[in-house]
């Protein structure tokens, strides 16, 4: 694969790991505490996660230019 910057050889790739989300709200789990009791507390993982997503480029080692692969 060629650098279409400096047209330099060598190109790496490498993935890149993009997380979003929340682990716990608490909104949900003051409710289902209210609603529920202590136990409701747990309510508050309901419904919320992380979502990961990976995408892939290419890397020149010389110029340090990352492209789509």
């Amino acid at each position: 694969m060629r650098c279409p910057r400096c047209n330099s050889e060598g190109c790496q790739i490498i993935t890149e790991t993009y997380t979003s989300g929340k682990d716990y709200s608490v909104g949900k789990g003051c409710c289902g505490a209210w609603i529920f009791g202590w136990e409701g507390l747990l309510c508050g993982f309901c419904g919320e996660g992380k979502t990961t997503r990976t995408k892939n480029f290419w890397i020149c080692p010389n110029c340090g230019h990352k492209f789509k692969a």
